[in-house]
């Protein structure tokens, strides 16, 4: 009989345990949405017990910025620059060809080289075949001629 009564209550505590165990692993959790606060019901086999959780702060999601991008400045066309200089023709320095009025082109500027006439090194007939033309070729097929010298008898450009 012994043996009995420890069969049964081994029996009874199996299903006591069992019982104990089923209802502990299904315990079943269910969110009841409330306008303001969540409630969380945590269902066990015996009471039923609301649980208040604060609702999680949102994430902070920055505002998009538009990036545009800088246009490339467009240059804006300048007027060509109007000199003031003068300007002379071949026929304007062809009439200057004389001792008392010399010009003379050189590199496509005029110049009045009157007052070096009486200086010039090589004499006064080789310096008069450049009055009134484009003396440009001989001026530089000579090697120790400079225009620099002749700076202070610069008129104004050709045409």
């Amino acid at each position: 009989m012994q043996n009995k009564q420890i069969l049964i209550w081994t029996i009874v505590i199996l299903i006591i345990g069992g019982f104990i165990l089923f209802f502990s692993l299904n315990k079943k959790t269910a969110v009841a949405p409330v306008a303001k606060n969540p409630v969380t019901v945590v269902a066990t086999s015996t009471e039923i017990k609301p649980v208040i959780k604060p609702l999680p702060k949102p994430a902070i999601v920055p505002t998009p910025v538009m990036i545009t991008p800088t246009p490339t400045p467009v240059p804006i066309p300048t007027p060509e620059i109007i000199s003031t200089e003068k300007a002379y023709t071949l026929a304007d320095v062809s009439v200057h060809n004389n001792q008392s009025s010399c010009w003379m082109v050189m590199e496509g500027k005029v110049y009045d080289i009157t007052k070096f006439l009486s200086s010039h090194p090589a004499g006064l007939s080789k310096i008069m075949k450049g009055c009134g033309i484009d003396a440009t070729n001989m001026f530089n097929n000579v090697g120790a001629h400079s225009i620099s010298m002749l700076s202070s008898g610069y008129l104004g450009l050709l045409k």
